[in-house]
């Protein structure tokens, strides 16, 4: 059976457009506390500048499944990986730099899966595919640049389909 549909690309972008134009009800934009007034907080499909903090990517894991489907259905397992880079250097040497390092961290995190969950509803409508999206992981790079920086890799999978 041959499949009709891949989806990784436009759920990537997706899901970019989404996070940048994501307001909350009192009208702040989501991750405000990591953009300057001279500058917006990159977020991207795919991997641009190495080294550039604050910024979060986008990228493509794998697509999956496509050939296990009933033939009435086409569909796919897609996982993104959602980098996140965050800079120490704005922090305070009065404070444990690591420690508010690592609540910013937490913080952005906990920003996104709440705009994760609504992107998921926004998929169905705009796409027209049943999506079902999972965070399967949180992955980091440890302490390895703190307190320079912070990267932690976000997993998500997004079980999608689409009926003929």
């Amino acid at each position: 059976m041959a499949f009709k549909y891949i989806e990784w690309y436009p759920l990537a972008e997706g899901l970019r457009d989404f996070l940048k134009s994501y307001t909350y009800d009192d009208g702040r934009h989501l991750f405000e506390y990591l953009q300057s007034e001279d500058k917006e907080l990159p977020i991207r499909v795919g991997a641009i500048n190495a080294g550039e903090y604050p910024a979060i990517d986008i990228l493509f894991g794998e697509e999956s499944g496509m050939n296990e489907r009933p033939k009435q259905e086409n569909g796919a397992l897609v996982q993104l990986w959602i980098d996140i880079y965050l800079s120490g250097a704005d922090i305070s040497a009065d404070i444990n730099s690591s420690t508010e390092l690592y609540k910013l961290m937490y913080k952005t995190e906990k920003e996104l899966f709440i705009a994760l969950a609504e992107y998921n509803n926004l998929m169905r409508k705009t796409l027209g595919i049943a999506t079902n999206l999972q965070v399967t992981g949180i992955l980091s790079d440890g302490d390895e640049n703190i307190p320079v920086s912070m990267q932690h890799r976000i997993v998500i999978e997004i079980n999608w389909r689409k009926s003929n």
